[in-house]
């Protein structure tokens, strides 16, 4: 498995963040994720949260 810190991660993370700023951060724990899935979106709600 790659490591989470690269450039597609960072990518991704991204992509979460605008998502969940777009649709006023509907997409929380409620949704069936995969893991690394809920691992980007945990670490995109703590970016936007800071």
């Amino acid at each position: 498995m790659k490591a989470l810190d690269n450039e597609d991660f960072k990518n991704a993370l991204h992509a979460v963040e605008i998502s969940l700023t777009l649709f006023g951060k509907l997409a929380r724990a409620d949704l069936p994720m995969c893991k690394p899935c809920k691992a980007v979106c945990e670490k995109a709600l703590q970016r936007i949260a800071a």
